[in-house]
Order: C-alpha cells, then structure tokens, then sequence
C-alpha cells in the first residue's frame, strides 16, 4: 500500500499534462444537442449531425466537454458520440485513464443502473 500512494504521489505532477490530452471521437446519433453546461436545463449552443467529428477535452459524470471552434465549452452526453481509439495504444495509455477519467479498450455500456466494459 505504501508502494502504491509512494508511486502516485510520483506521478502526479504527469497528471496536469495527461489532463489536457485531447480525444477524437465521431458523433453516433443522428443529431446530437450541445449544451453550455452538462444539464439539460442548460442553454443548448449547438446541434451536431451524424459523423461529425469532435475533440473531446474532459468528462464530467455522463457528459463530455467538448472543444468547440467559438471558444466556449459544449457539453454532450457520452452516449451521443463514439470515441476514436486508435488501433495501437501508447506507453502512457493506462496513465490516461487511471487519471483522466476517460475510457481505454473496450466498450463502455451505459445503463440505468450501472456500467459495464465488453473487451
């Protein structure tokens, strides 16, 4: 145990460079609304259409936030995009997602209850 905190505190400086680490994805759904903030409730700034690709720039819960070409964030549900994985992951792969809070390989499947990870 002492081990791991040792090796977490070590890399934690990485982690404000992994943070910032961009990911492609694809939107999947025939339209995709973007809000300014991750709430339905929140203004929406854009409509997306099917295979548009996006950058996205962080996660919060079931939302990603999105980089949008007017400066200002946007927010999509996750399940409205599909994220581009590329075929052969780097050294710092699992670091990402340790970290970053974003999915590796594999598939992540939204339910009502929970989530579960198909390889």
């Amino acid at each position: 145990m002492r081990t791991f905190l040792f090796g977490l505190v070590a890399v934690a400086p990485l982690a404000s460079n992994l943070s910032a680490a961009e990911l492609s994805a694809v939107v999947q759904k025939p339209t995709a609304d973007v809000y300014a903030q991750p709430r339905f409730d929140a203004p929406k700034v854009a409509t997306l259409q099917r295979n548009t690709d996006v950058k996205i720039s962080a996660q919060q819960g079931l939302w990603y936030q999105l980089l949008m070409s007017a400066g200002a964030p946007g927010f999509v549900r996750v399940n409205d995009v599909r994220v581009a994985y590329a075929g052969v992951e780097d050294g710092e792969a699992n670091m990402r997602v340790l970290m970053g809070g974003k999915a590796g390989k594999g598939r992540v499947t939204e339910t009502a209850g929970h989530s579960t990870r198909r390889n």
